[in-house]
């Protein structure tokens, strides 16, 4: 059964209704931290299920344990890219592509996506006005929760959470595209392809190579901290996770992950 904070969830997912797209975390205490997961359509063609899922995972125990609490509905079944929770139990979720739109509308540049927001009051999620871009992709709130961070496509934009948002920043990339957005500690960092091969047509063929890049969410100032070459195992770069000297790519290309170590 749902938890009474998510009433209108559908059922528990099983296995074959499971197929995890983004994920985010938010440490609640004692251990424990609420993890949403985007969740498309799964295995079977069958079901129709574009949800937020929710869980809690209890690391304060020998073996960690994790508990479903609900889900919340996409609106119209729309397609979420990624997730990320406010403090007040709020959540947010970038579209990439609304269903009028293609992969060669995104990439010639036309506007196919959006913010959306769910809220415990509201129930349901409605989209931000003024969060219209290209390809919106990876999101972040900033630690106030005064401000929201999309990336969509080459660009980064800050925007106030409010509705309509306000563009506060915006910055562009001039060697490749922002995907996933994370915190690591003062600043947030992206992982995503390099553009440097593509010319003036960007096509899946040319996002091969890939950069990870620092991001000073106070200017959206960007520091590219590595750039590496694709090989034929692993390509399609879209998210890092830096731990200590270890950095953990993920892909939107393979069913793998990979990892490198600094000195």
């Amino acid at each position: 059964m749902p938890s009474e904070q998510y009433p209108d969830s559908q059922p528990q997912p099983l296995p074959d209704e499971m197929q995890a797209h983004g994920i985010s975390l938010r440490e609640i205490g004692q251990g424990k931290s609420l993890l949403y997961v985007v969740n498309h359509n799964g295995k079977d063609n069958n079901i129709t299920r574009e949800t937020i899922e929710i869980f809690e995972v209890d690391a304060s125990r020998a073996k960690p344990a994790l508990t479903w609490l609900g889900n919340v509905r996409m609106p119209n079944d729309f397609a979420a890219n990624s997730v990320v929770s406010g403090s007040d139990g709020s959540i947010y979720a970038t579209v990439m592509m609304h269903p009028q739109y293609t992969l060669a509308d995104m990439f010639a540049g036309k506007i196919t996506g959006a913010v959306y927001r769910w809220t415990p009051k509201t129930r349901q999620f409605e989209k931000l006005q003024g969060s219209e871009f290209t390809g919106n992709n990876g999101i972040e709130l900033s630690k106030d929760g005064q401000f929201i961070y999309v990336a969509h496509m080459k660009n980064i934009s800050k925007l106030t959470n409010t509705n309509p948002t306000k563009i506060v920043a915006t910055a562009t990339l001039d060697y490749g595209v922002f995907d996933n957005l994370h915190w690591a500690n003062d600043k947030l960092i992206t992982a995503g392809s390099c553009t440097e091969s593509c010319g003036n047509s960007m096509t899946y063929d040319c996002l091969k190579d890939y950069h990870i890049t620092t991001i000073n969410p106070d200017n959206l100032a960007t520091d590219a901290i590595f750039k590496g070459k694709y090989t034929q195992d692993f390509s399609g770069v879209s998210t890092v996770l830096p731990v200590r000297k270890t950095y953990y790519l993920g892909s939107f290309y393979r069913n793998k992950m990979a990892y490198f170590e600094t000195k």
